[in-house]
């Protein structure tokens, strides 16, 4: 497998039919959809179980609220989110480097659009949960954070064409 080169490159945007949600820097808002998970809510039980015991030693509920449960609960909830985040961005990247593999070998031309087609489904719902996470760089459209531009050849690029005619 040869590595992806800038000569006569050609960069690949998806233009997605959502609106973006403006948000700016401010405070940590918990990521709710981790809370439906049910693997992640066993994990926090079980960590809640630890905390718990802690209880005991602070004067009252609030304090051991403060400075215990609420500060583990936000570590554990960024965490897992950023691993999630992570395991994301290797798909993508993985996805990224099968379509370039689709578009250099010579596939017949409705294997080749099938295949296209089902990478850039999947592509572009990983960039559908980025916007609903409000991580999309608005400030260079058609860019995520994470580096999702695929440069193509100029062949590669025709090829593309070709399949969506």
């Amino acid at each position: 497998m040869s590595a992806f080169t800038d000569h006569l490159a050609v960069v690949l945007r998806m233009a997605l039919d959502v609106t973006p949600i403006w948000r700016g820097r401010s405070y940590w808002k918990i990521n709710t959809t981790l809370l439906r998970d049910k693997i992640f809510q066993r994990q926090l039980r079980q960590y809640w179980a630890d905390w718990t015991k802690q209880i005991k030693h602070f004067p009252t509920m609030v304090l051991w609220w403060e400075r215990v449960a609420k500060v583990h609960i936000k570590k554990h909830l960024i965490r897992e989110g950023t691993e999630r985040r992570c395991v994301e961005t290797q798909m993508e990247n993985i996805y990224y480097a099968c379509l370039y593999e689709a578009l250099k070998y010579a596939l017949q031309h409705a294997e080749r659009k099938a295949a296209i087609n089902r990478l850039k489904a999947k592509i572009v719902q990983i960039h559908i949960a980025k916007l609903a996470r409000g991580k999309v760089d608005f400030k260079n459209p058609g860019h995520t954070p994470g580096g999702t531009d695929a440069p193509l050849s100029t062949d590669q690029a025709e090829t593309t064409k070709e399949t969506e005619g």
